[in-house]
């Protein structure tokens, strides 16, 4: 069968099928001002382009929510364990690090995810005493958009183990508060990256990989290319400075839309933001599907999001392929664009004087708050529709609504809003 298609065809034919004057009607323009236009092809990227990744490994993580009661999260986590979960995150205090890990056989973790530097030598001394030189320590170093962490103290904590424990311990960035303030996807790459080149100037002696830690929303296509992003600027790096280590990718689901009112559209969207974050190449994934704010069916519904991930892994075997988007039209398209936008994020940070000096005068804080105005005014707007928030709410569930207005999660706040206009 022969197919004499042209890009002009088929614009036609959306025009047709869709029952509109002009294709344009449909192109449109992202947050990070990136043109998207509804169809693409070979021409619209590099076709020689390779993998943005190899790796097709899947590490199922669960993490710990705050507050937490020592019993009750070791509980979590034997419970975790037990359902399919390989590696933990958490952020505790060194003094119930025993009664954490009661009855727990750590050589059938793989990596523990620690939030607190302090707590380090707490868990690498609990591994060594149990004989245990297999799981691996990723030590996150946050950054917060108006503070500039003390590196002096991660750094000593971090180089104080890494020869002495089977380079157990991993340096760890995230962008997670970045992108709960508003990043956009290129803004939120830049900044990861060069935290993690600032971190790698300061770890010269350091082999062991890094790991980017990043948010995923469910806007799948954007997400996935965000993430191929990252990959493929880190790779076009590694060719002109050989030092640099190989890259780790890790996710977590954004919460920052989820719904109070309705707990199953935010299973959904788990699911869809897991999706994303494997194709787009990430090694380990972290899902809620649904915001620990909400107390009711909290317990179920995190062994829920790890039952998400296995379905995914172990039928629809996933992890079996690596970069399954690589020569999508659209996917490469966005992926060019998107790491051509980070790229330039990543000169406009070099001159503030690097990262931390962006950080510190509040140059990346200004950045933020113009990112976020943007968006939600187009969210406020009804200009971007979220199912359950504002689109297609269901009334008769605004009653359910006890949430207090939050700043970190838009949605939370409509729905606060609807509640108190039940004709929205």
């Amino acid at each position: 069968m022969t197919l004499n298609a042209t890009l002009s065809s088929w614009l036609k034919r959306i025009e047709t099928e869709l029952k509109i004057s002009n294709w344009s009607e449909l192109c449109k323009t992202d947050a990070d001002g990136i043109s998207i236009a509804p169809a693409y092809t070979v021409t619209d990227f590099d076709s020689a382009c390779a993998p943005a990744f190899n790796s097709s490994h899947w590490d199922i993580v669960y993490r710990l929510p705050k507050p937490y009661q020592a019993i009750n999260a070791n509980a979590r986590f034997l419970k975790a364990l037990q359902s399919g979960a390989s590696s933990i995150w958490y952020h505790v205090n060194a003094s119930v690090f025993h009664q954490l890990f009661a009855s727990i056989e750590t050589p059938y973790i793989l990596n523990i995810i620690e939030g607190h530097a302090d707590a380090l030598h707490a868990t690498l001394d609990y591994l060594h005493s149990n004989g245990n030189k297999s799981t691996k320590i990723w030590l996150l170093q946050t950054q917060k958009a108006n503070n500039v962490s003390n590196y002096d103290a991660f750094l000593k904590v971090y180089t104080a183990h890494h020869k002495n424990f089977n380079a157990a311990s991993w340096a760890m960035i995230s962008t997670e508060s970045y992108h709960a303030q508003g990043a956009t996807a290129a803004f939120e790459i830049a900044i990861g990256l060069s935290l993690l080149v600032d971190l790698q100037s300061r770890l010269k002696d350091s082999p062991a990989p890094v790991i980017f830690h990043a948010a995923v929303t469910e806007q799948f296509y954007n997400q996935i290319s965000k993430l191929r992003a990252i990959h493929r600027i880190w790779n076009l790096w590694q060719q002109s400075n050989t030092h640099l280590p190989s890259l780790l990718l890790s996710t977590s689901n954004s919460t920052r839309f989820y719904s109070a009112l309705d707990a199953d559209t935010n299973i959904l969207r788990s699911a869809v933001s897991v999706l994303a974050s494997k194709i787009g190449g990430a090694s380990a994934i972290q899902n809620t599907t649904a915001h620990l704010h909400l107390q009711q069916h909290e317990f179920n519904y995190e062994y829920l999001a790890i039952a998400q991930q296995l379905l995914m892994r172990e039928e629809m075997l996933l992890h079996h392929y690596a970069d399954i988007s690589c020569g999508a039209y659209f996917v490469e398209y966005y992926t060019d664009a998107l790491a051509e936008k980070a790229l330039y994020w990543i000169s406009e940070i070099q001159k503030q004087g690097g990262i931390h000096n962006a950080i510190q005068k509040g140059w990346i804080k200004t950045q933020l708050d113009m990112q976020q105005q943007q968006q939600d005014a187009a969210f406020w707007n009804n200009e971007q529709f979220k199912i359950g928030i504002n689109a297609f709410l269901q009334h008769s569930d605004v009653s359910r609504l006890q949430v207090k207005s939050d700043n970190t999660f838009p949605g939370y706040n409509y729905e606060i809003k609807a509640h108190a206009n039940t004709t929205l």
